[in-house]
């Protein structure tokens, strides 16, 4: 009598790689745009600045991550072909030089469009082909998100001036005493009258309150 296979179940907690990729997109994002938003986190100026994970800026190491979710998408398509990279250094392999040589060139905004596009691409395609050709793409994915995430954080810490928020600027743009004082003689002259100008307001509210009766 042929004995029935027992089923391989998952073991409490445990976690697909798709849901970790997910996770860790989610962090690495943090870095990057504002919480809940598409709103930049960082200043246009911080995308674009070299040395971030060798010699790329952050917007390049995007075009990098791009350039593997692509070339990952179409081995996924066709598992059968052999997945291989440039065979650079760790931090810049490329699974797809064509496409990080065109988007390293395209505007930021360009680059950070294809970037979440392809993200959604990516999630299609891995609920679409499940299995094991789907969790090496996923894998794959993470290491280098998580690498990109690590060197983006190491780098931001160097930096002195954080990213400015136009947003948090404030409306009012009434200096306070302290600036005019500081602003020059002309500035403090007018400071000067204008404390005078209110002791006077104050001695004339004096003289014409009126006396109390002692009874």
């Amino acid at each position: 009598m042929k004995q029935n296979k027992k089923r391989k179940v998952p073991p409490a907690g445990a976690t697909s790689p798709i849901a970790l990729l997910e996770r860790e997109r989610r962090q690495l994002e943090r870095y990057l745009f504002k919480s809940g938003t598409s709103a930049f986190k960082l200043s246009r100026a911080q995308f674009t600045q070299t040395g971030v994970m060798n010699d790329w800026s952050v917007k390049e190491i995007l075009a990098w991550l791009v350039s593997w979710e692509r070339g990952l998408l179409a081995w996924l398509r066709a598992p059968g072909r052999r997945l291989t990279s440039t065979g650079g250094k760790d931090d810049d392999d490329l699974l797809d030089p064509e496409t990080f040589r065109r988007l390293r060139r395209r505007p930021l905004d360009d680059v950070v469009e294809e970037f979440r596009e392809s993200f959604k691409g990516v999630m299609r395609a891995l609920r679409d082909h499940t299995g094991v050709v789907s969790d090496i793409v996923a894998l794959n994915l993470i290491s280098r998100y998580s690498r990109a995430r690590s060197h983006i954080r190491k780098w931001l810490k160097t930096q002195s001036v954080e990213p400015i928020s136009t947003t948090s600027r404030s409306h009012s743009t009434r200096p306070h005493a302290g600036a005019l004082m500081a602003s020059g003689p002309a500035e403090s002259n007018a400071l000067s009258k204008q404390r005078e100008s209110k002791g006077t307001r104050r001695s004339r509210s004096k003289k014409h309150q009126p006396r109390r009766k002692v009874r």
